[in-house]
């Protein structure tokens, strides 16, 4: 009960991964962007549910969130997606950090050390860094199944985060974090 009432409701989330169109995800992902771009703080998600069945076997989709020491917990799980600490994946795992700080952050810097860690039972052709709705880095990642890699950008405001791409020609994404918002360097 306490749950209902006090944390899951007004979770600022939007579904992002419920079709097999890439023409709507993308549609949707753009939509969601242009919401980050005029500074709402609204996180993907997404999960597998039994609209096709036959086509997407239950957790072909998912939203995971990053607890660290946190016990696993339904409270520490709501905060977590509250909070925008969590990535969507179709079967890579992401690790994704901005200036040592977790998607779902606010950081006051103009220079971002990024740094992405990922695994994958599926090849990875390369991972995006997407700032402000614009691939801004590529990792190219070349059919691996585990990468870690760093980069940094100066003049960096707004909105960051990381995409994760299969190998094959069609380059279907894999797993993508949740932002990291940059306010700019302070004086």
């Amino acid at each position: 009960k306490e749950l209902v009432d006090d944390d899951l409701t007004r979770l600022p989330l939007v579904e992002l991964w419920n079709t097999e169109e890439p023409s709507e995800e993308l549609e949707t992902t753009r939509l969601w962007w242009s919401w980050l771009g005029r500074g709402k703080q609204v996180f993907a998600e997404t999960g597998t549910d039994s609209h096709h069945r036959a086509a997407n076997p239950y957790g072909h989709r998912r939203t995971y969130v990053y607890l660290g020491d946190t016990p696993l917990t339904a409270p520490n799980i709501v905060r977590a997606l509250r909070e925008g600490r969590s990535f969507l994946s179709r079967g890579a795992l992401l690790y994704y950090t901005v200036n040592g700080e977790l998607p779902g952050s606010t950081i006051a810097a103009a220079r971002l050390k990024i740094r992405v860690e990922m695994d994958s039972s599926i090849p990875v052709g390369r991972i995006d860094i997407v700032g402000n709705g614009v691939v801004v880095w590529s990792f190219d990642v070349g059919g691996g199944e585990h990468f870690t890699g760093e980069t940094t950008i100066d003049d960096a405001e707004g909105w960051y985060l990381a995409q994760v791409f299969d190998a094959d020609e069609g380059a279907q994404l894999l797993a993508m974090s949740n932002p990291v918002f940059v306010a700019g360097e302070r004086k």
